[in-house]
């Protein structure tokens, strides 16, 4: 008996002796990760501007590394780094349609096993653009001045569209200038409008819902952009450069001098003494038109690609260009020199500063946001990719106005991006 009794005990010890030994090259079957049971995700987000970030906190019962899955509800899914067991886990995406999504996320282990799905979760993705008119032609230019977007439109002239309430634009008025309008500025009680064949068209928007034009200016060339400064209008003129004309009385506009430069001028913005002009292929053009009857360049920056609009704040020239956004230190007119760059995606076609930001009309790329407070080193901080092509932009407010071509006028809330006032 004793015999027998010592026996089974040494071999259960054995047995147990190679069990211990063999435990850590037996290997044990892998058990799934927990379904994650808090996940933190936004209740809302702007599509095409912030990113929605999912976190939540991951654990796997064999302390396995884990990732997470996120299933985003509109098509896409992505992942996460590994992470230790119960640590979190980190996940974003950028939504390009507005709706309300689903959605809801698994974690996986490094052998391959997932977890159940965790409790679905609902997001808003809301638009950055308020509001749109749909002009009946093209719109090329846009201008804003207190309540009222005066728009370019092409074949179709001027619109006068209502914006006091950006959600809820409204036509209110509109004067069918006789060849195709490209530009315009507003002031006081009128309207300038760059009309192409047909020159400097000047409108009484006095009474906004029935404008009539008092004076015309037929300039030689084919007038494209326009700025009005005190009495005087400056039209670049395309291939006869800038047109300087008297508009003291608008029923008699007169031109009191020009400058014939090199290059097609498109785009004009006027600033103390001086007219800078995106000139085409000529690049930026400098003139000093403190003496109108007399205006002469003082100098000029040849930019890579075709020049075709320009706006002066501070020391900088922002020109708008076929590769993107040139910024120009114009402190010193007779010797400018670029100082920053940024490429857009596309044809930088219109420009407009407001604050810190550049807000350029990028064509088929729509409105991008360009932080330009460090000039040397301009970075992109948001974008919208309107649904027509981008000519011009100007900011009021909390928007952005742009003449989107075909697609008329759109109002972009800009704060968004910005937070500025």
């Amino acid at each position: 008996m004793k015999f027998g009794y010592k026996f089974f005990v040494t071999l259960e010890i054995l047995l147990l002796g190679l069990f211990i030994a063999c435990k850590g090259i037996i290997k044990m079957p892998n058990q799934p990760p927990d379904a994650p049971d808090w996940v933190e995700c936004p209740d809302t987000a702007y599509m095409m501007i912030h990113k929605a970030l999912v976190k939540c906190s991951v654990s796997d019962p064999d302390n396995d590394i884990v990732k997470i899955r996120v299933d985003w509800g509109d098509g896409d899914t992505t992942s996460s780094e590994y992470v230790t067991s119960g640590h979190w886990a980190l996940c974003s995406h950028y939504y390009d349609t507005t709706g309300v999504f689903t959605v809801k996320v698994q974690a996986c282990d490094c052998n391959g096993a997932y977890s159940e799905w965790s409790t679905p979760q609902k997001i808003v993705i809301l638009s950055p653009e308020v509001g749109y008119y749909d002009t009946p032609d093209y719109a090329h230019g846009v201008y804003v001045s207190g309540n009222y977007a005066y728009v370019a439109d092409g074949y179709s002239g001027l619109r006068i569209i209502d914006v006091s309430n950006p959600a809820s634009p409204v036509e209110i008025g509109y004067y069918d200038t006789p060849c195709y309008a490209l530009g315009v500025y507003a002031s006081s009680n009128y309207a300038y409008v760059a009309d192409v064949y047909n020159g400097l068209r000047i409108i009484d928007v006095s009474n906004p819902a029935s404008p009539v034009e008092v004076g015309y200016y037929d300039t030689p060339g084919d007038a494209y952009g326009v700025y009005a400064s005190s009495n005087y209008a400056y039209v670049a003129d395309g291939y006869c450069g800038l047109r300087i004309i008297d508009v003291s009385n608008p029923a008699s506009p007169v031109e009191v001098g020009y400058y014939d430069i090199p290059g097609y001028a498109c785009g004009v913005y006027v600033s103390g003494d001086y007219a800078y002009v995106a000139a085409w292929d000529a690049g930026l053009r400098i003139i000093d038109v403190s003496n109108q009857a007399s205006p002469v360049e003082v100098g000029y920056y040849d930019t890579l690609g075709y020049a075709r609009d320009v706006y002066v704040s501070g020391n900088y020239a922002y020109v708008a260009e076929e590769y993107g956004l040139r910024i120009i230190d114009v402190s010193n007119q007779a010797s400018s020199a670029e100082v920053g760059y940024y490429k857009t995606l596309g044809c930088a076609r219109g420009v407009y500063i407001s604050g810190n930001y550049a807000y350029v009309a990028e064509g088929n790329c729509g409105l991008r946001i360009i932080d330009v407070s460090n000039p040397a080193s301009p970075v992109e901080v948001g974008y919208y990719d309107t649904p027509g092509y981008a000519e011009d932009v100007y900011v009021s407010g909390n928007y952005a106005y742009v003449a989107d071509g075909k697609a008329g006028l759109r109002i972009i809330n800009i704060k968004v991006y910005t937070n500025e006032e």
